[in-house]
């Protein structure tokens, strides 16, 4: 089990010159204006051998630099933390994820849903689509009082499932939403008070947050409302105050590099991390590993036969997804993603963690073509590695 320390290249096991070629890539990226700024995190066995930020924070002229203690926006990268508060709700005997979602929240009436459970909400398997649910929602929403998050909860509990749970999955916000609301009745507390006290803490996390900190705003990343790529992303001024302060497991969490980079060495180490046990190591197994194998998904409208999702998690299997998966990388390795540029993958075959905070348009959803470079530096980091093996059955004689 390792703990995070700054080291050299050579202690983590790395090629110092590979390293380097990250390093000027990455700058390459920032100066051709595919990203406003990036921070790059990588671990092995726990020595962070590189930690270095590119850009500005905000588009603004006279944005400050962006730094290595910049906070991003994690967007779905709040999905994993969602997924191990469930799992810790379920080590205390609280709920399990074979039940049915309508044991913890009654009032779900959806046709179809009477069999819908927590598993399926965790591996998108609900059948649930996002954009016809994110269409009920929107015209919904307004039918409720309460904060938004509670707003939303109750728009869709009447949404009908177009196909039986589990026999094909479609990534879909409203899973986590629905998960986030289990927590909140499950725990008695607030979704972000929960995993303040059971993951955020025991971590070091200090700066990982849900809810506005005033004091945390200059060191935001950020683009500008009025910035065109925000089009896209449908981002205004409104939406940004309410990312800004939020109790949504489906996308609220802000956090820096170095403390996402904490919460995926605790997976790495079977959930203890600095010697506090966050999750039991079954829990960490049951969330790292492929829970649908043969279920399909439609992904940016590419049919892809094997999904390969854990829960809250996707694990890396033999199909390799274009902006996601490195060339490089072997089946197992898991990670996940975040709409406006940020993503993480974690290598237990190596002991390596990467992580790639940046501000950019993540998908050109148009052509459904990747923006991030993502699958660029897992393929550079893995090449970096003194000490890889290859399988001997995958050598050419």
């Amino acid at each position: 089990m390792y703990a995070l320390r700054p080291g050299s290249a050579e202690q983590a096991g790395l090629d110092g010159v590979r390293l380097d070629l990250i390093r000027q890539r990455a700058a390459e990226w920032v100066a051709s204006g595919k990203h406003q700024c990036i921070v790059i995190l990588l671990a092995r066995r726990g020595v962070i051998c590189l930690h270095e930020a590119w850009g500005k924070l905000r588009p603004e002229p006279d944005s400050p630099p962006v730094q290595t203690d910049s906070i991003f926006w994690m967007a779905s990268n709040t999905k994993p933390f969602t997924a191990a508060a469930i799992m810790v709700l379920a080590e205390d005997g609280l709920l399990t994820i074979n039940r049915r979602v309508v044991d913890y929240v009654p009032e779900l009436c959806g046709a179809g849903t009477e069999h819908l459970t927590l598993r399926h909400l965790l591996t998108h398997t609900s059948t649930w689509d996002e954009d016809t649910t994110a269409a009920h929602i929107d015209a919904r929403q307004h039918d409720f009082e309460g904060h938004l998050d509670d707003r939303r909860v109750r728009a869709g509990l009447d949404m009908a499932l177009p196909k039986v749970p589990g026999t094909e999955m479609a990534y879909t916000n409203y899973n986590y939403e629905l998960l986030t609301e289990i927590i909140r009745r499950a725990s008695g507390t607030s979704f972000a008070a929960f995993l303040s006290e059971r993951i955020f803490e025991p971590l070091g996390m200090r700066d990982a947050f849900l809810h506005a900190r005033p004091a945390s705003a200059p060191r935001m990343a950020r683009l500008d409302p009025a910035h065109p790529l925000n089009e896209e992303l449908a981002i205004d001024a409104a939406w940004t105050a309410y990312v800004d302060d939020n109790d949504n497991g489906a996308w609220g969490l802000k956090a820096t590099a170095i403390d996402y980079a904490r919460f995926v060495q605790m997976l790495l180490n079977g959930g203890v991390y600095e010697g506090r046990r966050v999750l039991h190591a079954r829990s960490v197994a049951e969330m790292t590993r492929n829970q649908i194998p043969g279920i399909g998904t439609d992904w940016f409208g590419q049919w892809r036969p094997e999904a390969s999702w854990g829960l809250g998690i996707r694990v890396m299997s033999n199909e390799r997804w274009p902006m996601f998966d490195g060339s490089l990388t072997k089946p197992g390795v898991y990670m996940h993603g975040g709409a406006g540029g940020t993503e993480w993958w974690a290598d237990p075959h190596h002991d390596l963690l990467g992580i790639y905070c940046s501000v950019c348009c993540d998908i050109d959803y148009a052509r459904g073509e990747p923006r991030m470079n993502f699958d660029l530096l897992q393929d550079m980091a893995t090449a970096a590695l003194l000490d890889d093996t290859v399988d001997a059955g995958s050598v050419r004689k």
